[in-house]
């Protein structure tokens, strides 16, 4: 009837901002951060610490109990933390897992009543689960983070902006001292939520300060860690990494950072437990390339380290061994030529490079070694021609224009 298709049309107009706000909202994380969407075959029981590992029961009952401190922090922002202690739960008839559940359906049924007389509530309570339904749904390594919050923040600010009217009418009523408290609390936490927010000022500020709350948070570890790698600062990192190692064995990040950091760290560093790391890795995941070639420059800055000139043939044999599991990159005739260039072998070196060559695979950084290559070996002219050709092919490349420039400058006036 025309009474049943009005009151359809005005469901979906009450519906439809909230559908485009979530729709936006999760397509613009989806393209800043990706993984957007998982597949349910890979959804997995067994190991609840990780997200294919989670079952949907443990999931959802974890959920039903991290949502209400989700709220609670919403309301009152203490605890905030980066590293928040997870506690699954896998079975859904536990106390807390029903009463988690039914405080949350309580105040979604509260939230989503009256559409017509109070649109700004429904709509608020439709966007705040469309933007937590997908990592409340979704199994992710780490359940639940504060800043996943974001989106559900703006449907709760409408949802408060819809009690507004009523909340100042009753407060008329209220003597001075009532308004005076909750005038100093509303401040407290909005001082609270703004320290918070200037820590998020700097990665490093915020996993320092995460650190002293919790020495042994991995997230922080890690994090800082990263931050001291990619200022430069190799030696700071690694006593972190080490801890991380410790703590949790299997985190194959951990490990592959602190090869990368013992390596980097050059005459202080231990190739060998580099080396440790690097196998540690190859022989649980002896299909990833990339743990292959950082195996082949542990081999290599080990057999620098000791002398031992079987070391380097190692080093070759497993870069090239990545032909075997992957696509040829130019990178596997990289990283054995590299082994060979320390061994001081040039020729063969350049024989490596050579072969990615007649491979399809000269790209710009690959001609850079291999003139690096050809200077060593005497054979200048050839590395300055090298060099022209890639810059022909890419004019800006900056190892190129760089190499170039170096050579040039070498080079006895005319």
């Amino acid at each position: 009837s025309l009474r049943d298709r009005r009151a359809w049309r005005c469901a979906l107009v009450r519906v439809l901002p909230a559908v485009a706000l979530v729709v936006g909202y999760a397509s613009l994380r989806t393209h800043l951060l990706g993984g957007g969407t998982f597949h349910v075959a890979d959804w997995q029981g067994g190991n609840a610490h990780t997200g294919s590992g989670r079952g949907l029961g443990t999931q959802l009952s974890t959920m039903a109990v991290l949502l209400p401190r989700a709220l609670g922090q919403v309301l009152v922002p203490i605890g905030l933390t980066m590293d928040p202690q997870v506690h699954y739960r896998h079975d859904c008839t536990e106390p807390a897992v029903l009463c988690g559940a039914l405080l949350i359906g309580v105040l979604t049924v509260v939230g989503l009543a009256a559409p017509r007389r109070r649109p700004l509530r429904f709509l608020g309570t439709c966007l705040a689960w469309g933007c937590a339904l997908p990592w409340v749904v979704k199994p992710l390594n780490l359940p639940y983070l504060e800043h996943r919050m974001y989106g559900p923040l703006a449907g709760l600010a409408l949802v408060a902006a819809a009690s507004l009217p009523r909340l100042a009418a009753r407060l008329r009523g209220r003597q001075p001292a009532s308004r005076a408290i909750l005038a100093l609390l509303l401040a407290t936490f909005t001082i609270a939520a703004a320290r918070r927010s200037v820590e998020f000022a700097s990665q490093e500020t915020l996993w320092r300060v995460e650190l002293a709350r919790n020495p042994d948070s991995q997230v922080a570890l890690a994090g800082l860690a990263v931050c001291s790698m990619e200022s430069g600062r190799f030696a700071e990192a690694r006593p972190l990494l080490c801890k991380l190692v410790a703590l949790h064995p299997e985190r194959r990040d951990s490990r592959l950072n602190l090869a990368e950091v013992e390596l980097q760290c050059g005459a202080e560093g231990d190739p060998a437990l580099a080396d440790r790391h690097a196998a540690y890795l190859v022989q649980t995941w002896p299909r990833n390339p990339f743990y292959r070639l950082l195996r082949s420059r542990t081999l290599a800055a080990l057999a620098q380290r000791t002398g031992d000139a079987s070391g380097f043939d190692r080093a070759v044999a497993q870069a090239l061994s990545c032909l075997e599991i992957a696509t040829p990159k130019a990178l596997v005739f990289r990283t054995a030529a590299t082994a060979r260039m320390l061994q001081g072998d040039f020729a063969a070196a350049l024989e490596l490079l050579e072969e990615g060559v007649r491979r399809g695979l000269g790209h710009a950084d690959l001609q850079v070694q291999r003139s690096e290559v050809l200077r060593r070996l005497g054979r200048v002219a050839e590395a300055r021609n090298v060099l022209l050709r890639a810059r022909a092919r890419d004019p800006f490349h900056g190892g190129v224009l760089a190499a170039l420039a170096a050579i040039e400058r070498a080079a006895p006036p005319r």
